[in-house]
């Protein structure tokens, strides 16, 4: 039983589904670009009334899930003309 045990339950899935969601990102390892080019022509399937099934999402690679980066601050920009 490791020490994460206690926090996965019934009741509290929602919670951690949620936090997996906003400290990870999930790569499902699938190649979407034909899928987003299907998309992206779906108005002009309608208007010429033509059906068509969407392309398969291939596996390229295992699916991952990694921490997020934290987002680095900027400098502020001082403003020297003057």
């Amino acid at each position: 039983m490791s020490e994460n045990d206690e926090f996965i339950n019934d009741e509290n899935e929602p919670l951690v589904e949620e936090l997996v969601k906003t400290l990870r990102v999930y790569d499902d390892g699938c190649d979407w670009t034909a899928w987003l080019n299907w998309k992206m022509n779906s108005q002009r399937r309608i208007s010429e009334k033509r059906f068509e099934l969407p392309p398969a999402r291939p596996q390229v690679m295992p699916p991952t899930l990694k921490p997020k980066k934290k987002a680095r601050r900027r400098k502020a920009r001082h403003n020297t003309e003057e």
